[in-house]
């Protein structure tokens, strides 16, 4: 918990000049976070580098206009490339993207470094919108992806766990679950 605070407080220290909208955390330390100045990008940042990096995207569906909330999928996190996903609250298309980073092992030991930049590419979108009105959250874990989508209902997306390709069409769309 300690942690997790330490580094919300860095992140948005180092924002300073972008309203952080959404975040989560993965367990290497690397921060995803989505702004409230959209513009198709997602930032992330890296704790042990003490690096911030903004990732554009200029092969995002035309009507994704940027991200409101994202989530990673905790089963991917001791790998070196981690599952990323985002929704356009605007749009209600969810993306996936691959978190990756070099490492280089230390001196015939299991101890890795990591040795470069953190990557966020492009794996897909759905090709389905979901509601996501009043407000959205999405949560990942195992192949299986939830949006709340306030009022207007939850729907669940299936998704690869070994590539991160979502389905192109929700298993359960804007369904009232209350």
């Amino acid at each position: 918990m300690i942690k997790f605070c330490l580094n919300t407080a860095i992140t948005t220290l180092l924002l300073g000049y972008a309203q952080a909208h959404s975040l989560t955390i993965t367990a290497d330390g690397i921060t995803i976070i989505t702004t409230a100045n959209g513009g198709n990008s997602l930032v992330t940042y890296d704790a042990v580098r003490s690096k911030q990096k903004t990732h554009r995207f200029s092969n995002l569906p035309n009507n994704v206009d940027g991200f409101d909330d994202v989530a990673v999928d905790p089963n991917t996190l001791a790998r070196d490339s981690t599952v990323v996903f985002a929704i356009d609250a605007e749009s209600g298309i969810v993306c996936s993207f691959d978190l990756s980073f070099r490492f280089r092992r230390q001196n015939n030991t299991n101890n890795r470094n990591r040795v470069s930049g953190v990557s966020l590419d492009l794996i897909g979108c759905t090709t389905q919108s979901v509601n996501t009105s009043p407000f959205v959250g999405i949560a990942a874990m195992g192949g299986t992806l939830v949006v709340s989508g306030g009022t207007g209902g939850a729907s669940v997306f299936s998704y690869n766990t070994n590539t991160g390709v979502l389905s192109n069409r929700a298993t359960i769309r804007n369904e009232d679950l209350g």
